[in-house]
């Protein structure tokens, strides 16, 4: 039989199978494991009995009365300005109300036809909280997921009946985004998670569903997307399904607990997926036959030093099972840049134009902190639209740096500010059109060199930093901040195609004209 054939017939049976009501779906499994379907393929695998006999499951020796069945909601639900972009445009729809309304009598039909059915179900819903409003998201959260962490009686459905959350990120979700109002529904869905100790299971593969490009899907399913998340949310109970899924040398998650385990796991990966060599340092590899991880476990620790570098050897070494490249040794950022362009002439005022960059500095430091590193110096730039049409052209661009390495906001953010105050022209009036702050020479905050004469007390800097973190972190973000960086945000970005904050924002209410 031709495999295609195969394959037509494997995709016509799993859409059959979609095409039943959820209800029927579920009694259709549990009579496949009664074994009242069999394969048409030639030489296909049937166990002598059925999994389920005799009233039990039957399965590597055990018996089981129950058997816990957790479907794991997907939101489709659709983002109006993509739909806005296609050619054929239709007003976006709630997807996933209607789904659970569906799972929940699917559940209940179950129920009904098979009384004595060994499936019990503990359903994840499926939500994006970038495509539905606060108002949506927190009514969701209210009326569908189960809190009370109790099993539920046999063969009934509670009045809330999710014990989870699904989220997909392959469909563009991003576990931190950059956009202030998504972030804060990903902030309300965290707290209301951690708050009730209700699981989050994310997919954590960049194939199935897709609704971004590989490149941002391999981004958002990325367990590092997730670090940001938990150090907000330490208490944040995450499940990382299809974790190593991506990666092809094993093909899923292995325990490599035995030397028979190592071995084909070293023999399945290619020599440029192994961590530090890539398909730069590959291709010389290759010259001596190493093409497999496997292969280069072969070479002596000797001929790899002689014929390549140290660090080489201390991968041989990790591949042999030996620890000798600490987690906090991964790269970091060389350089850390936050900009942004103000809209129609500019920035004129300097007081609004410092609380900007104040900003821009404050976020350097955070982005320092999460990276747990530190910067020697920061560059300071503003400029004036490169097409002016009228007024003075002018442009800043002034680094300063400092004599201890330092992530300290009100450190980083004073010195950005004075730098700004000290060029700024008296005799001209210019508007700024761009301005940022780039932070450089990167350490790693356990490599910063003390000075014998520091002005600075590092000791209740750093207490009086970790003090004003665990406050954000309870209360919001930049709850506590600097003065200079202003809490009205009297400046703002450019942005003419941001949505109304119909729910969140006083000033976006609806209107209505009578």
């Amino acid at each position: 039989m031709l495999r295609g054939d195969t394959f037509l017939r494997t995709l016509t049976n799993t859409l059959m199978a979609f095409d039943r009501p959820i209800g029927d779906t579920f009694t259709m499994m549990e009579d496949d494991l009664r074994g009242a379907f069999s394969s048409k393929e030639k030489d296909s695998y049937a166990p002598i009995e059925p999994y389920i006999h005799d009233g039990k499951l039957h399965i590597r020796g055990m018996e089981f009365d129950k058997m816990i069945m957790i479907p794991l909601l997907m939101d489709f639900s659709q983002d109006q300005k993509e739909l806005d972009r296609l050619y054929y445009s239709f007003p976006a729809e709630d997807k996933i109300t209607p789904y659970i309304h569906d799972t929940i009598e699917g559940m209940n039909a179950y129920y009904r036809k098979n009384p004595d059915g060994l499936f019990e179900f503990y359903p994840f819903a499926g939500i994006d909280p970038r495509l539905h409003s606060m108002r949506f998201l927190e009514d969701f959260l209210e009326k569908y997921i189960n809190t009370s962490h109790r099993p539920h009686k046999n063969h009934a459905i509670p009045i809330k009946p999710f014990y989870g959350v699904k989220i997909y990120p392959p469909l563009g979700f991003r576990p931190w985004p950059d956009d202030r109002e998504t972030l804060e529904k990903h902030r309300y869905l965290y707290s209301f998670c951690e708050k009730h100790r209700v699981p989050i299971i994310t997919h954590c593969d960049d194939q199935g569903f897709r609704g971004v490009s590989a490149e941002e899907a391999w981004k958002n399913t990325d367990p590092a997307s997730w670090r940001t998340v938990l150090e907000n949310y330490p208490s944040l109970i995450i499940d990382f399904a299809h974790f190593g899924k991506q990666y092809a040398g094993y093909k899923n998650v292995c325990l490599i607990d035995t030397e028979e385990k190592r071995t084909k796991a070293l023999q399945l990966t290619p020599i440029h997926e192994v961590w530090g060599i890539g398909r730069r340092l590959s291709p010389q590899l290759a010259y001596y036959g190493i093409r497999t991880a496997w292969d280069l476990t072969q070479k002596s620790e000797q001929w790899v030093r002689r014929n390549f570098s140290v660090t080489l050897a201390r991968t041989w070494k990790e591949l042999q099972g030996d620890s000798c490249i600490d987690i906090e040794e991964l790269p970091h950022s060389k350089s850390i840049c936050t900009s942004r362009s103000f809209p129609e002439k500019g920035i004129s005022e300097l007081p609004l134009l410092e609380e900007a960059v104040a900003n821009f500095a404050a976020s350097c430091s955070r982005k320092l902190k999460q990276q747990r590193t530190a910067c020697y110096g920061m560059t300071i730039f503003a400029y004036t639209s490169r097409f002016p049409t009228s007024g003075h052209p002018y442009q800043l661009s002034q680094t300063c740096s400092f004599s201890v390495a330092t992530s300290d906001r009100q450190e980083i953010v004073s010195r950005a500010v004075e730098v700004l105050r000290q060029h700024w022209p008296d005799d001209i009036t210019p508007f700024i059109k761009k301005a940022g702050v780039i932070a450089w020479g990167i350490i790693p905050d356990t490599a910063i060199q003390a000075q014998l004469f520091d002005p600075i007390d590092r000791g209740k800097q750093m207490a009086l930093s970790k003090a004003i973190e665990e406050i954000n972190r309870k209360n919001g973000h930049n709850m506590v901040r600097i003065a200079v960086q202003g809490y009205d945000k009297r400046w703002h970005l450019k942005c003419e195609r941001i949505s109304k904050r119909y729910t969140t924002d006083i000033d976006d209410i609806i209107e209505i004209k009578l």
